[in-house]
């Protein structure tokens, strides 16, 4: 018992100091790191030309009762437990290590603060004094810039999630769930608040009482509710509380989704298809087989979604706006659209950073027979990702199969699947 409550003061006097020196905090080839490191020399700096007037100011031969250190040392350590009280009377315990039971030591931090000043009070020396007091303000200014820097990013990788989801899924049918392998976001979690969110990005469903949309993650759904990988491919139901708001849903209606937050590849809404993409973890294998992009919706049911005020303005159409829409058109068939998104996008410019991000222009140059494109985007992603082969090669056969080829389509056909390696259908 005394070990379980001893353990998150220690995390608040101590372990939160010792993270604003590790060394992921000194990043010489981030901008936001060295100035948020510049700003800390000058908060020392400011701190300690400061309190160097004060005590240069002091009458000389006045001297300091310890009573008063004492006062604020005993001070802080009933501030801090009382503000531990409440955490502990329901059975929390503040954190440094988790983005969400850290809050819990909110109430403490008066009781923290007054400890470490009557600590630095104890030292004898103005010397001391004013070293440690302007290191750990300096350390403290530096730490809260690149904390609110990171919640800045997070927010910024969460508008651009939001937005080409919106792209590549203008509307989910009724009870639809998103689904990815782990949690994408640092400061979020995927079923306490994607879920909510995914009920503002789209319009309500007047057929729904409760939430129309969740998401999960297959580590809560296989680790947390014991839900296996046969059970999600043969339909088990998913369930999630939040307080008021109860979800359920069979497994068929979720849409898997890969998403790399702070990576410049796109967000990837997860087709049966995609069973050979390279890379899949062991578990994120079975995501292509338990994803049913059939709850999506080709048209929204309401221009004013998203709402800018909440998801931020509309971000400007680059690769990835093209590489959603084109996703969009694949999945139902619109191949000259696809072309034409595809033509559009490279005379602009725009490039995939993943090579895998051709898969949907190539199947698309493929059925409106454009073969020097086809074979162009067909060695593109090659050279720049060999274990790609298996898709390019897939991709050909897949579209080939509905394909009616002249002769002489047939030649240039086989001459192409040649030259990447590739065998005739």
């Amino acid at each position: 018992m005394f070990n379980a409550h001893f353990s998150p003061v220690s995390s608040i006097l101590l372990n939160t100091w010792s993270r604003t020196i590790q060394p992921d905090a000194i990043n010489l080839d981030s901008r936001a790191s060295l100035i948020s490191w510049g700003i800390a020399f000058l908060a020392a700096v400011t701190v300690g030309v400061y309190y160097t007037r004060t005590y240069q100011n002091k009458a000389e031969g006045v001297e300091e009762s310890p009573l008063l250190e004492n006062q604020i040392l005993i001070l802080g350590f009933y501030a801090l437990l009382l503000g531990m009280a409440p955490s502990w009377a329901v059975g929390h315990q503040a954190s440094s290590q988790g983005p969400f039971d850290n809050r819990y030591a909110l109430p403490a931090m008066l009781g923290a603060s007054l400890i470490v000043s009557g600590f630095v009070h104890s030292l004898r020396s103005p010397v001391y004094r004013t070293l440690i007091l302007a290191l750990l303000v300096g350390l403290a200014v530096g730490a809260n810039f690149r904390s609110g820097n990171d919640y800045r990013w997070d927010w910024t990788y969460q508008q651009r999630f939001f937005w080409q989801l919106y792209w590549r899924a203008p509307t989910l049918k009724p009870n639809t769930f998103i689904l990815s392998d782990t949690e994408i976001f640092k400061y979020e979690s995927a079923r306490i608040d994607l879920g909510p969110a995914l009920n503002v990005l789209y319009p309500a469903q007047p057929t729904k009482t409760g939430p129309d949309y969740w998401a999960f993650t297959l580590e809560h759904l296989m680790d947390g509710l014991h839900i296996t990988s046969d059970q999600l491919t043969n339909g088990a139901v998913v369930y999630q509380s939040l307080r008021t708001l109860n979800y359920t849903a069979p497994s068929h209606n979720g849409i898997a989704f890969s998403y790399l937050a702070g990576k410049p590849r796109c967000l990837w809404v997860i087709m049966p298809v995609d069973i050979n993409y390279p890379y899949w973890s062991e578990r994120a294998s079975i995501l292509p087989a338990i994803s049913n992009p059939g709850q999506i919706l080709s048209e929204p049911i309401d221009a004013t979604y998203p709402d800018p005020t909440i998801f931020g303005p509309e971000p400007p159409y680059e690769w990835c706006y093209y590489f959603q829409k084109a996703s969009l058109a694949r999945q139902f068939g619109d191949w000259e659209t696809v072309g034409q998104l595809g033509a559009e996008a490279l005379s602009l410019g725009y490039m995939p950073s993943d090579p895998y991000e051709w898969m949907p222009f190539l199947e698309g140059y493929i059925h409106i027979k454009d073969w020097e494109m086809a074979e162009r985007l067909s060695q593109q992603a090659l050279v720049e990702d060999r274990n790609l082969q298996t898709a390019v090669c897939a991709t050909w056969t897949r579209a080939l199969e509905t394909a009616r080829l002249s002769e002489d389509e047939q030649s240039t056909v086989n001459l192409i699947l040649a030259e990447i390696g590739c065998s005739s259908p």
